[in-house]
């Protein structure tokens, strides 16, 4: 099997080391089980329906009926 280098953060090396102990296992072998595994996985699809989904919010109550084109008007262009 090739050897690498690989560069790890002290706290994930930590977890590794605690692991493979736990199992009885060599830290390159939990490794190797672990990327293997990760790997291995199916990629989850996109939710294709989460883009198509309205989303809603409370808007409070309304400050002008959209029937009445003068005030429609007067707070969407107040006068200066």
């Amino acid at each position: 099997m090739p050897r690498t280098t690989v560069a790890l953060d002290e706290s994930l090396l930590l977890a590794i080391r605690t692991r493979a102990a736990e199992q009885g296992k060599s830290m390159s072998r939990l490794v190797n089980e672990l990327l293997h595994r990760a790997l291995n996985e199916s990629p989850k699809p996109p939710d294709r329906d989460l883009a198509r989904r309205w989303r809603t919010f409370e808007g409070g109550r309304p400050r002008v009926s959209v029937a009445d084109r003068e005030a429609l008007f007067s707070v969407m262009e107040p006068e200066p």
